[in-house]
């Protein structure tokens, strides 16, 4: 089986050091990774359709995926918009500004 897509997701410290404070409510999606090759032909939006339910089957307590996207990365952001993220904040990164997308989980 080939993977083209690789979500990394982080709870606890691993979690909170994305926000101002700690959420228990949260998961972090720290990491996606889509195969090169496979860019740009919508695996990356499949996958964050489908990252609701592996949370709610691997955190069935949590209310809402968080994630951290630099600002100059705009494709990203759109990505992760399409599947229903939403920008609730910014904060200065390592390498520069940063917006901070949350879904919510119903």
């Amino acid at each position: 089986i080939q993977t083209c897509a690789l979500p990394i997701l982080a709870v606890g410290e691993h979690r909170d050091r994305y926000l101002t404070g700690p959420d228990p409510d949260a998961v972090a999606l720290s990491s996606l990774s889509v195969d090169a090759a496979q860019q740009g032909r919508g695996v990356g939006t499949a996958a964050m359709r489908a990252l609701p339910g592996l949370v709610r089957a691997l955190y069935p307590l949590a209310r809402r995926v968080i994630l951290i996207v630099n600002q100059r990365n705009p494709g990203a952001r759109h990505v992760y918009g399409k599947a229903g993220f939403q920008v609730t904040a910014t904060r200065e990164g390592r390498i520069g500004p940063q917006w901070v997308m949350t879904l919510p989980l119903n």
